[in-house]
């Protein structure tokens, strides 16, 4: 695939490492808490749980595996652990171009070694095929949005017969 054609994840790098920071601090407190038996009273997982929630549907990536995470952080004791940046690090990873990558040729070498069904191979494709076809809708969203609005305020500049 050319470098032009590649579609980029809607994640950046600044981005995952930010957030990821933030949970791991989260989870670290919580960690600290229950080590000086202590506890939040679930403050933390009412804050955290839609905050991650929240932010992976608004940049448009699936977050199947964070929410695995965050209701796992609702079980006593279990919750201490960082289950919550693990799943945040797997989503990143998961949605990013390189994981997507290693994934791609981690299933075709299990595929020609016979250790993959053709089934399983399929559906790996399916679901690259889907995750690309959303990051490029998304992509045409914005331009759509950008083409609509000139300036950085969204409005229309002054036509040129109202400035003579």
């Amino acid at each position: 695939m050319p470098e032009e054609d590649k579609i980029k994840s809607p994640l950046t790098l600044p981005e995952m490492l930010f957030v990821g920071g933030l949970l791991l601090v989260a989870d670290t407190i919580e960690a600290l808490l229950l080590l000086f038996a202590l506890d939040d009273f679930g403050i933390s997982d009412a804050i955290a749980f839609p905050a991650t929630q929240i932010y992976l549907k608004l940049r448009g990536v699936r977050g199947f595996y964070c929410l695995i995470g965050n209701c796992l952080e609702l079980v006593p004791y279990l919750g201490a652990l960082p289950l919550r940046t693990i799943t945040f690090g797997v989503t990143m990873f998961m949605e990013s171009d390189w994981g997507r990558k290693t994934v791609g040729k981690a299933v075709s070498v299990a595929a020609s070694r016979g250790k993959l069904s053709p089934e399983a191979v399929n559906k790996f494709g399916e679901a690259d095929r889907a995750a690309q076809a959303r990051i490029a809708a998304r992509a045409k969203m914005r331009e759509a949005q950008n083409a609509r609005a000139p300036d950085s305020f969204g409005a229309e500049p002054y036509p040129e017969e109202a400035m003579a």
